[in-house]
């Protein structure tokens, strides 16, 4: 069940150019994989895809205990919008919603049950031995975690930010943790 397997992966270092693209994710159902989707721009910098959008999507994921998994995998992006989906795990991946260097991020309004860590984890750039900052930290927007239902996840969120980053806002609002 840890093969690594994914539905949808974009932007590894070898794809063209990410800058102005759009992904959106209307009713896309995945189950069965590590990964439902991975969507990166292809650096923090000068080359960031500009929109993402999963929406009334259900994505359902497995993997060995301890070992990564996520439905949504997101990174170095202007925009990115997690609504109204069903994201599920079977009690040993990491998390359902994890995105890296997205300026503008909005998790609203989804129902996400069963991670063995935390069910949205939101990171700047630039982490761990070895990172290198951004050339700017100041065009972030604004973080949004409203309205979700999360279910038996050891931790709900974990926000982080790094490299001196300034994040205006960061708002969690009217979720149900259980």
């Amino acid at each position: 069940t840890n093969l690594g397997m994914t539905a949808i992966a974009r932007g590894f270092n070898a794809a063209p150019t990410s800058v102005g693209q759009t992904f959106d994710f209307n009713r896309f159902r995945s189950e069965g994989f590590n990964f439902g989707l991975i969507i990166s721009g292809k650096n923090n910098d000068a080359d960031r895809f500009d929109t993402f959008i999963l929406q009334d999507s259900y994505i359902r994921t497995y993997t060995d205990v301890a070992a990564v998994s996520n439905p949504v995998n997101v990174a170095n992006g202007e925009k990115a919008w997690v609504l109204n989906n069903t994201l599920l795990g079977d009690g040993n991946g990491d998390h359902a919603v994890y995105m890296i260097a997205v300026r503008d991020v909005r998790v609203d309004k989804n129902v996400i049950d069963n991670y063995a860590n935390s069910a949205i984890k939101l990171i700047t750039a630039s982490f761990g031995v070895g990172a290198v900052c951004p050339v700017s930290n100041t065009d972030y927007k604004q973080w949004t975690v409203s309205n979700n239902t999360i279910l038996r996840s050891w931790l709900s969120a974990a926000i982080y930010t790094y490299c001196a980053v300034e994040l205006p806002a960061f708002n969690m609002i009217e979720n149900i943790i259980i």
